[in-house]
């Protein structure tokens, strides 16, 4: 269930090579010119074809769901008849446009093409968002150059992947005084998830919106009479029980139902 990984031993020098334009900036005008018909709308309640294929991208909240096994644990049990694979491509740090990878390791286009993903699960939004307010425009249009660069590949060999945007999650306040409140954050982070939303529409893929229930429910511990175990572990990053809440979220976003075979919470 959970993707494999690789690992180098710590004697082994590894170059990073910092990629500022991925390729897929370029495809973007390759897609661009590409008949109407062949850009499909990806649309929600997602379906789950007889063995799909697919692939989660984005930064740390994406990679860090292969250690936390919730999400594809629902996902399983749900669409157990049509045994989907799900490979993590996700990187920590990862963003739209600057994607670091060891040297001569293939880009996120190869890596799909060798899992052939029929569907992508993309969450970006937390890295870019602090660029603020003025970073908005960008972000929006490199979203939209992100997408045109997927829907220019078969990775399976037959059609462009389905395509959803995954928000970013909220900030938690662990009343740490150690550790930022999350205000500033959320203020910044609420703009770029409805920054998500308006690329969705206008390029006609799903989104699942994980940033408002995400907030609610840490607002809901944060103010309860009684003490609940924390989302995070520094107000940012997942704690086993964040996952468990977050895979919920998730997957009640892809298909419009609660999972009811692997956990219920309250």
């Amino acid at each position: 269930m959970i993707s494999p990984r690789f690992f180098v031993p710590a004697a082994v020098a590894v170059l990073f090579v910092a990629c500022p334009q991925p390729a897929f900036a370029q495809d973007a005008v390759g897609a661009q010119s590409a008949k109407a018909a062949d850009v499909m709308a990806t649309t929600l309640p997602l379906s789950i074809e007889n063995g799909a294929h697919i692939a989660i991208l984005g930064g740390t909240l994406m990679e860090r769901m292969q250690a936390h096994g919730w999400f594809e644990g629902m996902l399983f049990a749900r669409f157990a008849a049509q045994q989907p694979m799900v490979r993590t491509l996700a990187w920590p740090g990862d963003e739209l446009t600057v994607q670091p990878r060891p040297e001569k390791y293939a880009d996120m286009h190869g890596q799909l093409a060798e899992v052939k993903a029929d569907v992508v699960l993309a969450g970006y939004g937390f890295n870019e968002s602090f660029a603020g307010a003025a970073g908005v425009a960008k972000f929006e249009a490199d979203l939209a150059a992100f997408i045109a660069g997927l829907r220019a590949h078969r990775y399976n060999g037959k059609s462009a992947p389905a395509i959803v945007l995954i928000s970013p999650i909220a900030h938690e306040n662990l009343g740490n005084p150690n550790l930022p409140d999350g205000r500033e954050s959320n203020a910044r982070l609420r703009i770029y998830t409805e920054a998500m939303e308006r690329v969705a529409k206008r390029e006609r893929v799903g989104f699942v919106d994980v940033f408002t229930p995400s907030f609610a429910a840490m607002e809901a511990r944060k103010n309860a009479a009684e003490k609940k175990e924390a989302l995070t572990f520094n107000g940012i990053h997942l704690t086993d029980a964040g996952y468990r809440q977050f895979g919920e979220m998730h997957f009640r976003g892809l298909f419009s139902e609660t999972s009811t075979t692997v956990c219920r919470f309250e």
